[in-house]
C-alpha cells in the first residue's frame, strides 16, 4: 500500500506552530516531576503556574557558584582542585546510592557536589599546563560518572505508587494541567493548519474488496478516523487518501 499524499505545511504556519508549542508547555518544561502536591517538595514554584525542578535548579546554582569562586577567588594548585572535585564527585555518587535510605536536602546532594566539581574543572583550566588540563579532564569524567549514576537510579516515583488515582482512566492531578494544555494546543494546531490550507477536506477509502465493503467515520471524541472492513477474507488491501 502506497503512502497517501500529505499536504505540505506552509513555512509561516510551521513557525507559528513551533511558537505555540513552546508557549503551551513552558510552564512545566523544566519541572521534571508531576505537578501535584505530593511532589511539591521536588519543584520550585515561580509565579502562578510555572514550576522548575528543585534538584536541577540547585545543581545549576552550585555549578555557577563553583565556577565563580574558582575564577574570582584566589587560585589554588591543581592538586587542591582535584581533591575538592573528587570529594564532590564522591559525595554526589554516595547520595545517589543511598537515596532509598536517607533523603538529605537538595543543596547537600546536588548543590555542593556540583559546586565542587565545577570548582575543580574551572580551577584546573585557570591553572593551565598539562597538570591543570588533566585535572579539568578528570573532573569532567567524574561529572559524567555522576550523571550516569543519576540516570541509572531512575526517578523516585514512590508517591505515584501509592496514589489512589494511579489506576484511573483519566489524567491524575499531577498530569492534568499538562494534558489540558496539550489538548488546547492540539485544537489550536487544527485551526492554524486549516487556515493555511494544510489539512485534508475529508478522505476516500479504496480497497480490493467490492464497493461498499468498507466504512469509515470520524471519531470526534478520540480525534481519529475509524475504518471498518469485512471479515472472513484471507487478505485485504486498502488505501486512505485525503481530499484536498
Amino acid at each position: 500500500m502506497g503512502r497517501p499524499p500529505v499536504p505540505a505545511t506552509p513555512r509561516a504556519a510551521a513557525r507559528e506552530l513551533d511558537r505555540l508549542s513552546r508557549a503551551a508547555h513552558r510552564f512545566h518544561r523544566f519541572a521534571h516531576h508531576p505537578l501535584c502536591d505530593e511532589y511539591a517538595s521536588e519543584v520550585i514554584r515561580i509565579g502562578r503556574r510555572t514550576r522548575v525542578c528543585r534538584g536541577c535548579a540547585t545543581a545549576l546554582a552550585g555549578a555557577v557558584a563553583g565556577v565563580v569562586i574558582a575564577l574570582v577567588g584566589r587560585s589554588v594548585t591543581p592538586l587542591v582542585a582535584l581533591t575538592v572535585a573528587a570529594a564532590g564527585g564522591l559525595a554526589g555518587a554516595a547520595s545517589f546510592a543511598l537515596r532509598d535510605r536517607v533523603r538529605p536536602a537538595k543543596w547537600l546532594t546536588r548543590g555542593l557536589p556540583a559546586c565542587a566539581l565545577a570548582f575543580g574543572a574551572a580551577s584546573g583550566a585557570r591553572a593551565g599546563g598539562a597538570l591543570g588540563v588533566g585535572v579539568t579532564a578528570a573532573t569532567i569524567v567524574g561529572l559524567a560518572g555522576n550523571l550516569a549514576l543519576y540516570r541509572l537510579r531512575k526517578p523516585d516515583r514512590s508517591p505515584c505508587a501509592s496514589c489512589r488515582e494511579r489506576e484511573s482512566v483519566t489524567p491524575c492531578r499531577g498530569l492534568r494541567p499538562i494534558v489540558a494544555r496539550e489538548r488546547a494546543f492540539q485544537r489550536r494546531v487544527r485551526s492554524v493548519l486549516a487556515a493555511a490550507g494544510a489539512t485534508p477536506r475529508g478522505w476516500t477509502v479504496t480497497s480490493s474488496d467490492p464497493d461498499g465493503s468498507w466504512s469509515s467515520a470520524w471519531d470526534a471524541e478520540r480525534e481519529m478516523l475509524a475504518v471498518t472492513g469485512p471479515h472472513g477474507a484471507a487478505s485485504h488491501r486498502s488505501q486512505i487518501e485525503p481530499r484536498r
